[in-house]
């Protein structure tokens, strides 16, 4: 196979399928003082100042091809939403109709990127496929939490990085206007 360069460039130098590595504190106290969080704080950091004295528009802005793509995929999942109806159970814990859901997202991820993704960034589609897929939260389970809203800034982060040109951070905050 022919090697390919890592959304994470600092990391691998090749694509993969990520993978859950801070399992105990000493992962994580490695982490926070790693060159990676520094990169993710930084990122955090210049997504705060892109935002700064703004003003959301009366009028919804042009987006980027590149954002409206990623608009799309997440119109995609609301649909979902809408054509899988919930499950009549006890309400206590979440509906069971999410496994459905979940199971449709990790089945179709990549391939929606793929669609989305301009050319050139394609073959990451499967890598990114991985943090969107997780950032919506644990099929098992049927919980969501602070893990998978971190796992879709990381993904905010990766699309950053395969931009050409980079940083999407002046564009994260059309987001809100498309409601």
């Amino acid at each position: 196979l022919k090697a390919r360069t890592s959304l994470f460039l600092f990391i691998s130098q090749h694509i993969m399928v990520p993978e859950k590595r801070i399992k105990t504190e000493e992962d994580l106290e490695h982490f926070l003082k790693s060159p990676h969080f520094a990169a993710l704080w930084k990122f955090l950091e210049d997504l705060n100042e892109s935002c700064k004295d703004k003003t959301i528009p009366r009028e919804r802005p042009a987006l980027s091809p590149f954002l409206a793509g990623f608009l799309a995929i997440l119109n995609k999942l609301e649909q979902w939403v809408t054509e899988i109806p919930p499950v009549n159970q006890p309400t206590r814990f979440g509906n069971k109709a999410f496994r459905t859901w979940y199971e449709k997202l990790a089945e179709n991820t990549a391939k929606l990127l793929e669609e989305a993704l301009p050319e050139g960034l394609k073959e990451h589609a499967e890598e990114l496929a991985a943090y969107l897929t997780t950032s919506f939260g644990n099929e098992t389970r049927i919980d969501y939490g602070t893990g998978h809203e971190a796992t879709f800034f990381v993904l905010l982060f990766c699309l950053d990085k395969v931009r050409t040109p980079p940083h999407i951070t002046f564009e994260i905050h059309e987001i809100s206007c498309c409601r």
